[in-house]
């Protein structure tokens, strides 16, 4: 059954759980240091957060602090279309990267909520026709391409982390209350995190702090 059907279905406790498992993993990147920016992380936090404006887009018309069920409705709308397709299990939500990137990819997402908005919003991304054979869809291929596709999206700089899993690559960005965290999963997969650090969401600066 399609995710864009049974949607008001989902049990949101038991999600809500299963997200937090996901963006504890997600916000474990950001407890390492930086190599290019010098400055710790709870400095770099607390300076983006001084900035008047704020950051709320993501992608596709989604935003921090969309209500859940606008969310579901704008979603539903775009599956209508055709943007907006039914991801892994029909537990995700999907849009295709035909020319984005170097070869074609999905970028499967779903988000958190906290009181009934748009906190947090993990996704994935994979090229399609990965296989162990071919090398050159690998995600530490795949994760550069990505980072240079979300710079040109949202004007943005990342720099290098240190992966707390002791492998592949990781970056972070900064930007007023709109956080984004990307890491090599796996030989197929690259994670990406938005997060709204105004809605106390960020594990690693309650930790830091």
């Amino acid at each position: 059954m399609s995710f864009f059907k049974v949607y008001p279905l989902i049990d949101l406790d038991k999600l809500k759980n299963m997200k937090k498992t996901v963006l504890l993993l997600f916000l474990l990147v950001g407890l390492t240091t930086c190599k290019e920016k010098k400055l710790d992380y709870a400095t770099w936090v607390k300076e983006e957060l001084a900035k008047p404006e704020r950051i709320d887009s993501l992608f596709q018309g989604v935003y921090f602090g969309m209500p859940q069920q606008a969310f579901y409705t704008h979603c539903w709308e775009l599956n209508k279309k055709g943007i907006l397709l039914d991801g892994n299990g029909n537990s995700t939500a999907r849009f295709r990267l035909e020319e984005e990137l170097d070869y074609p990819a999905n970028f499967q997402f779903y988000p958190g909520f906290v009181d009934g908005k748009i906190a947090t919003m993990p996704a994935f991304v994979e090229y399609d026709g990965w296989a162990p054979w071919n090398k050159h869809l690998f995600s530490n291929k795949l994760i550069d391409d990505i980072k240079s596709l979300l710079e040109e999206w949202y004007d943005a700089a990342f720099v290098p982390i240190e992966s707390p899993f002791n492998y592949g690559k990781a970056y972070l960005t900064i930007q007023s209350n709109r956080k984004i965290v990307l890491y090599y999963q796996n030989d197929n997969q690259v994670k990406i995190l938005f997060t709204d650090l105004t809605t106390g969401e960020d594990i690693v600066n309650k930790i830091l702090e």
